[in-house]
């Protein structure tokens, strides 16, 4: 009987880790300091993600989590080679990555409240290397929905998001 309970633990656990693992996925959110429209060389000021989805040579890369909260004036961009600051009030645009629904939040806001500018970027299936020129902009497909909530304008004001499912 002890034998029976067992392997039904080992093969619930087994079938739970690999669930949450799936479910989770590789996704990541890369932000830019300027938009595509206006110039062809765009800037990595930073990539949040799970993994190693789209990790550049000395891009300012952050694991983050289902559920990850990241004020940008705690994390450091580096630039060339001595001269570094924060990510915050730098991003435009972003690419994102995901193999599967995910959801990006960037705000105004440093403490991700809602009383100031922010959008919501929902991959309903996945997205590879999906293009967002603008944060103050609504958008939808059969993969992505973007939704901006205004108050007074938020690319290259960017100061916080969050990840979640």
């Amino acid at each position: 009987m002890k034998k029976i309970l067992f392997i039904f633990t080992a093969v619930l656990c087994v079938t739970l880790f690999s669930r949450s693992a799936k479910a989770q996925g590789n996704y990541s959110i890369v932000l830019f300091e300027e938009n595509y429209e206006t110039t062809s060389d765009l800037y990595t000021s930073g990539t949040f993600g799970s993994g190693p989805t789209v990790r550049k040579d000395k891009n300012s890369y952050f694991n983050a989590g289902i559920g990850y909260r990241a004020n940008l004036k705690k994390y450091k961009v580096y630039e060339f080679v001595t001269n570094s600051s924060s990510l915050n009030d730098r991003a435009r645009s972003a690419k994102i990555y995901s193999d599967g629904p995910i959801t990006f939040t960037v705000y105004d806001s440093p403490d991700a409240k809602t009383n100031d500018d922010y959008t919501v970027i929902r991959v309903k299936t996945a997205a590879n290397g999906v293009y967002i020129s603008s944060f103050e902009n609504n958008y939808e497909d059969d993969n992505l929905k973007v939704t901006y909530y205004r108050k007074n304008g938020l690319d290259g004001k960017v100061s916080s998001l969050i990840i979640t499912q």
